[in-house]
């Protein structure tokens, strides 16, 4: 596993994250976000098939957030220990950068560019 080490803007944190996120990782984001959405099959035609218009809550969508930093950061001031708390309590300046950071590694980021 690769890993990039940063620091935050505000609060000067060192925060350590994975460079790419495994199969797994990927598989769970997707199950979270994914779990209550139809998706439209046409076996005749295979092209036609995908999702649909789809109201995704808000709080499902913070609720990713979450999830994204937990399977992304590995360690933050040096320690594994209760990373997401840690980062929720840091100026929101920095809670923006480490989420975008965590965003581009998990691919969530895109998604969202194209969801707008």
């Amino acid at each position: 596993m690769e890993f990039e080490e940063f620091e935050t803007p505000i609060g000067k944190h060192k925060v350590k994250i994975k460079k790419w996120l495994t199969g797994g990782d990927r598989r769970d984001l997707n199950l979270f976000l994914f779990k209550d959405v139809n998706l439209t099959l046409n076996p005749a035609n295979p092209e036609a098939a995908g999702i649909g218009e789809q109201q995704i809550p808000g709080e499902k969508l913070i609720q990713l957030n979450d999830l994204t930093i937990e399977k992304v950061v590995v360690e933050v001031d040096g320690s594994p220990e209760d990373i997401l708390k840690r980062i929720l309590e840091m100026d929101a300046r920095d809670y923006d950068f480490v989420l975008d950071k965590c965003n581009r590694v998990s691919g969530q980021r895109e998604f969202a560019e194209k969801k707008r």
